[in-house]
């Protein structure tokens, strides 16, 4: 009867573990829990140790469980809407995008702020099956660790973003010979009052473009 009361235990606590878990994926607005920033990552990791920790241990009740898994949410819900609405408070939980190959040529200051050691960037470059890294004329390390890459050859295929969610891509601006105040005086020309009201800001096909939130 005991072991069968400490699979109902067991069963209760990891029901009530998935459930915190939509919750938080719900109300934060995200699709799945793959992380996509180092926070997503800490709060991953965090999430499967209180689980793992309590599914193993029997002393802690459920209530207690209850409780711990009531402030991993208020935290991770209050951080999350944080980064959303406070441009000071994404950059500081996840970092700016790290320029680190320009014209074919690596940015030392952009790997060695990234902490990339050089055979690792070659092999971010070959797993995306980049041979030459002359043909790059712009490489990213992005908020996720993730390489993005321009070729001569995508620059007619692809959108240059220039702002996106209200982070400023500075390279970029500084390849079109803009600045940060021209992003600012863009906006207002084109009728918005700040960052906040737009999505993203891309340079395609020879045009500066506002991509706006559809209401």
């Amino acid at each position: 009867m005991d072991s069968y009361m400490q699979y109902i235990d067991v069963f209760l606590k990891l029901l009530i573990g998935i459930a915190y878990a939509i919750l938080v994926m719900k109300v934060s607005g995200k699709a799945n829990l793959a992380p996509m920033a180092p926070l997503d990552q800490i709060q991953n990791y965090i999430l499967g140790g209180i689980i793992g920790g309590v599914l193993y241990n029997p002393a802690i009740t459920t209530l207690q469980f209850v409780v711990v898994m009531t402030i991993w949410a208020i935290l991770s819900i209050s951080l999350n809407l944080l980064r959303k609405h406070n441009i000071f408070v994404k950059r500081l939980i996840d970092g700016d995008i790290i320029n680190v190959i320009k014209d074919g040529k690596i940015t030392r200051k952009g790997v060695e702020k990234a902490r990339l050691p050089i055979a690792d960037l070659y092999l971010k470059l070959r797993l995306q099956g980049i041979q030459d890294i002359a043909h790059i004329t712009s490489g990213q390390i992005e908020q996720n660790g993730s390489l993005v890459i321009t070729t001569h050859e995508s620059d007619t295929k692809y959108p240059m973003l220039l702002v996106v969610d209200k982070v400023i891509y500075k390279d970029n601006l500084e390849r079109m010979g803009k600045d940060t105040s021209w992003v600012y005086e863009f906006i207002k020309e084109q009728g918005y009052a700040s960052l906040d009201d737009i999505a993203a800001i891309e340079y395609f096909d020879g045009e500066y473009r506002i991509i706006a939130w559809n209401a």
